[in-house]
């Protein structure tokens, strides 16, 4: 009896530890399947290169929520490969690019939804132009330009003559400038960092010296169809010349018609009709011209001149003795300022008109002409006239 009860109490005892087993084991599978990882991993990326760039390089860093999972990284169209963080690419071309990469946890969960970043290459050189500027030639001692880019968005740098270059916008405006040749350049980057390679520029002259006569025509014997010229210091705005600015008068304060040309740096004046014979002209150019420049004459230019004093006589048919005259030779003219008092005589030659070329305005002249022959012999004086200069 006390063996059975034995057997009994071993028996239950093996039961009940069987039953513990089973609970403990129930609990460990429980507890197993509660622990199967079937969450996939978020990919993110931390770094990436600009939105719009001119660099063929792309670096990026990319990091997953959970540790220990690998990735996978695309550029473009092309197939998922392998890759760490960070992910570097070289030699891209220019156009729009994709980078796609997916992180793989450690139970093998693949991100479903891979980090991507889309962005721009651009290597093309921005164009520029320059849209306004100062005039080739001018007085003024300020400058304003005005200029583009051929895209949107481009940011500009200036340079005047050999000062360096600064940041800029148009327009750009300079004062203070110095009389001479001046030179602007413009260089424009874009939004990707291209900057052109040949920056636009402009070069002119400021020319703030006024203009001056140099020289005129001759003041003394002039013809009576002869044109009157006057040369300036550089050249002229040619509009400004004209006969308003050029203008001839004769003794008697008359206005003389002609008309007026321009070319290189002279004016001339050319009248209307031959001058009046030993009469004294002035002319006047005034303030109203004006160099290419701008710039006005700050005086009147006014000279006088005295046409050729002419004279015209007929020529001898006879002899003193009645006779033919067959060997006539020249004339010489015979001039002085008293009546009767004359000048070493000039031989003219055989003419029977002569422009006498020194005579002074405002002096009275007396004038004669003789003749003479093959041999030399010479004739009386012929009736004397004479001549106030005007």
């Amino acid at each position: 009896m006390v063996n059975l009860l034995k057997s009994i109490t071993v028996y239950i005892l093996l039961l009940a530890f069987l039953l513990i087993i089973a609970n403990c084991g129930g609990e460990s599978a429980e507890k197993i399947k509660d622990t199967t990882d079937t969450t996939p991993p978020d990919t993110s990326i931390t770094s990436q290169p600009l939105n719009l760039t001119n660099s063929t390089s792309a670096d990026f860093s990319f990091t997953s929520t959970e540790d220990g999972s690998t990735f996978e990284c695309q550029m473009d169209n092309g197939s998922y490969t392998s890759c760490t963080s960070p992910k570097s690419y070289t030699g891209l071309t220019e156009s729009s690019h994709s980078f796609s990469v997916k992180a793989i946890d450690s139970s093998g969960n693949a991100d479903s939804t891979p980090a991507s970043y889309t962005w721009a290459i651009d290597t093309t050189a921005v164009e520029i132009s320059i849209t306004s500027q100062p005039l080739n030639l001018t007085n003024s001692t300020s400058a304003d330009f005005s200029f583009t880019s051929t895209e949107d968005g481009s940011t500009f740098e200036c340079q005047m003559d050999s000062g360096g270059y600064t940041s800029c916008t148009s327009p750009k405006s300079y004062t203070g400038l110095t009389e001479g040749s001046h030179t602007f350049y413009v260089k424009a980057t874009d939004s990707a960092g291209n900057t052109n390679s040949t920056p636009a520029s402009y070069t002119w002259t400021i020319d703030t010296t006024p203009p001056t006569v140099s020289s005129t025509s001759s003041l003394t014997g002039v013809t009576l169809s002869t044109s009157i010229t006057a040369t300036f210091s550089e050249t002229m705005d040619s509009s400004t010349i004209t006969t308003t600015t050029f203008t001839l008068k004769d003794s008697d304060n008359n206005a003389v018609t002609g008309i007026v040309t321009y070319s290189g740096t002279t004016a001339t004046w050319t009248p209307s009709s031959n001058l009046t014979s030993g009469t004294t002209y002035t002319a006047t150019i005034t303030t109203s011209v004006k160099d290419a420049a701008g710039n006005n004459m700050t005086s009147d230019k006014t000279w006088s001149f005295t046409t050729l004093g002419i004279l015209t006589w007929v020529a001898p048919t006879k002899n003193l003795d009645g006779t033919d005259l067959t060997d006539l030779a020249g004339y010489k003219v015979y001039y002085g300022t008293s009546s009767g008092n004359y000048t070493t005589p000039i031989d003219v030659g055989n003419v029977i008109t002569y422009g006498v070329k020194t005579l002074s305005a405002g002096t009275t002249y007396y004038f004669t002409v003789t003749a003479y022959n093959t041999i030399g012999n010479e004739s009386d004086y012929a009736t004397e006239v004479s001549k106030t200069i005007q």
